[in-house]
């Protein structure tokens, strides 16, 4: 990969002036260029305002300019591009985009096990596809009439070892499902075609694909499904998690995606998932890795329980969402450091979750997003997102997957500085988490450097009765702080509440209560034009900390009583 610091830029703006069969053609030729050792440049895509494309021009040009501010741009026409880029990669697999665009993911894999670039036939006229391309795989001819399943199936046989193990992306070519009420109602085709992470797929060599019911049991794509996660599994689906990239929005019911954590999709358990839909995922990696540990600001004094007070800490939620990384987490941390610079005296503290996978895949963001958190002056700390390494439901997985799964986090909470992980599970699987999962945390945790975790029940109005009506936490094996439900979202969804309502929840508790409150963007909540309001109405008794503050008081109290 070249290196950003001398190496030119060249753009490419995805707008309506493009097909989406075109577009999707240089995401493929930027993931199979970026292999390439080439030292003179490396390719960047900027959203346009056409085809859902998952980005915007804005925030691709802020980062662009943030991270690469010495390099040479040069800005290029997608149809030329892709023309150029048959000209290295001269092997072409063609297919209906009218007929077949159901397909594409698969098409993408089929590209990548064969070094080639999808080309549309609708788009052969548009980019010059000249009589050395070698048309390697003609899905007009192979592949009609072919289901999503069939062509999936076709892959396997034939290519499965062109990819890597334990890693899967999922890329929705254009299925839309906007009634909740009847979840398999889907429309198709649809411009909502995911096609963002295509680059960064083909560059790693991860086996890319959709089925519409794939998770939905007793169906041919749910058995289907199950063939992809043994054949990709490096243990054949025993139980190690495999991550899954992209975003499987199927199957809404409840409020929310029935299966976007993934978990719950195959009979293993064993998946979870890294929400990224977003292009450049891959890019953001050209000055190195992540500058990891990252090391929270030191509080001066350890805070003592004070039966007397309340104590309740802020954290920001979405960062398990590449998609918030890139857009709202550094939107609100900019808003952060301006407020802190005005009102020092408020400046109280903040966690902010982040993926542990992004330091992975977009190592430059993440150290923007630290120097950052270091720039507020703050005592801000990271907490990870749910439910952990991965969006997934731990308490699903097999007894082997929960522990490989827990030896992940523990290296995910060092790198981070971490002592807390925000944790979602279904509503009736916390019995389960409560007896198997969380006793492994408290093995493997310290009664020095306790743990902590958020707990959020799926739906999130359900709520958790192991609690009861009044408890603030439970506490595993005398180490480990689990936290009960306390939710702030903004606007006209089910359980919202204004900054005067949530302020007035706070101020009822009782004292001695010990609450995170975890604000998330899925409603209106203007994070932190609406969290300062908040904390201005609360009690005089009532006490701001930082999330890993919080856990040690819980401790403290738990011991106590």
């Amino acid at each position: 990969v070249p290196s950003a610091r001398s190496a030119a830029i060249k753009t490419l703006t995805m707008n309506h002036t493009y097909s989406i069969s075109l577009e999707t053609a240089a995401q493929v030729c930027v993931g199979h260029l970026a292999g390439e050792a080439d030292e003179d440049y490396s390719y960047y895509t900027i959203g346009g305002d056409g085809h859902q494309f998952p980005s915007s021009a804005a925030t691709d040009s802020y980062w662009l300019a943030e991270l690469y501010p010495n390099n040479d741009i040069q800005d290029l026409d997608v149809s030329n591009f892709v023309s150029t880029c048959l000209e290295a990669v001269p092997r072409v697999v063609r297919y209906s985009n009218l007929t077949q665009q159901d397909l594409i993911p698969q098409l993408i894999s089929l590209s990548i096990a064969l070094e080639a670039v999808p080309i549309a036939i609708e788009d052969e006229g548009e980019a010059d596809i000249s009589v050395e391309c070698e048309v390697v795989f003609d899905a007009t001819v192979m592949w009609s009439g072919f289901s999503p399943a069939e062509s999936v199936d076709y892959v396997l046989e034939r290519f499965s070892s062109s990819f890597v193990k334990d890693k899967l992306v999922k890329t929705n070519p254009g299925y839309k499902y906007p009634d909740k009420r009847h979840p398999l109602n889907y429309t198709f085709p649809s411009f909502d075609y995911q096609y963002g992470i295509v680059d960064f797929a083909v560059k790693e060599r991860i086996f890319t694909f959709f089925l519409p019911t794939g998770c939905v049991p007793l169906t041919n794509d749910h058995r289907t499904h199950e063939r992809v996660v043994k054949t990709f599994s490096s243990d054949s689906g025993a139980g190690k998690p495999i991550t899954v990239y992209g975003y499987d929005n199927t199957t809404p019911l409840f409020g929310g995606d029935t299966y976007e954590a993934e978990t719950n999709c195959v009979k293993e358990h064993n998946l979870g998932q890294v929400a990224s839909s977003e292009n450049n995922v891959g890019f953001y990696d050209k000055l190195g890795p992540a500058e990891l540990p990252f090391v929270p600001p030191k509080v001066e004094a350890s805070k003592k329980y004070d039966s007397s007070k309340v104590y309740i800490a802020l954290v920001v939620g979405d960062g398990d969402n590449v998609w918030h990384l890139k857009h709202s987490h550094y939107e609100l941390l900019q808003q952060r450091k301006e407020k802190c610079a005005s009102e020092p005296a408020a400046c109280y503290p903040m966690s902010w979750t982040i993926s542990p996978e992004a330091k992975r895949i977009i190592p430059d963001m993440v150290n923007a997003l630290f120097g950052m958190l270091k720039d507020t002056g703050a005592d801000d700390r990271i907490v990870l997102p749910p439910s952990g390494s991965l969006y997934s439901y731990p308490a699903l997985m097999s007894d082997k997957g929960q522990n490989e799964y827990i030896d992940g986090m523990i290296s995910d909470f060092a790198d981070y500085g971490a002592r807390a992980s925000v944790h979602w599970e279904w509503f009736y699987d916390w019995i389960h988490a409560f007896r198997t999962y969380f006793p492994k945390w408290s093995e493997k945790t310290t009664s020095l450097e306790p743990r902590g975790f958020i707990l959020t029940n799926v739906p999130y109005l359900f709520p958790i009765f192991s609690f009861g009506l009044r408890t603030d936490f439970k506490v595993v094996g005398d180490n480990v702080v689990l936290f009960r439900p306390n939710e702030w979202r903004k606007g006209s969804m089910d359980g919202a509440l204004t900054p005067e309502e949530m302020a007035k929840k706070i101020n009822g508790f009782d004292n001695g209560y010990v609450s995170p409150v975890y604000m998330t963007r899925d409603g209106s909540l203007d994070v932190i034009n609406d969290s300062y309001t908040m904390v201005g109405l609360l009690n005089d008794n009532v006490e701001v900390v930082d999330i890993d503050t919080l856990v040690d008081i819980a401790i403290e109290k738990h011991r106590a009583t």
